[in-house]
C-alpha cells in the first residue's frame, strides 16, 4: 500500500507540473501571438492535465 501511496503523489506531482507548464506555455504564446496553432496545442494540453488531476482525485 505504501507503494500505491508514493505512485499516487508522484503522479499527482507529474500532472501540477505539467498543468502549470503548459498553462504559462499557453499563455506565453497567446501574448505573444506567436502562433493561433501552438497556443491551441497548449490549451489542450493544460486542459488533458487538468482532466488528469480531476480523474485521479476521483480515484481517491
Amino acid at each position: 500500500m505504501t507503494n500505491n501511496i508514493a505512485t499516487d503523489t508522484r503522479t499527482r506531482a507529474l500532472l501540477w507540473t505539467g498543468l502549470v507548464l503548459s498553462a504559462l506555455v499557453n499563455a506565453a504564446v497567446q501574448t505573444a501571438g506567436i502562433s493561433t496553432v501552438l497556443g491551441i496545442v497548449f490549451g489542450v494540453l493544460t486542459l488533458l492535465f487538468g482532466a488528469g488531476l480531476v480523474m485521479n482525485y476521483r480515484k481517491r
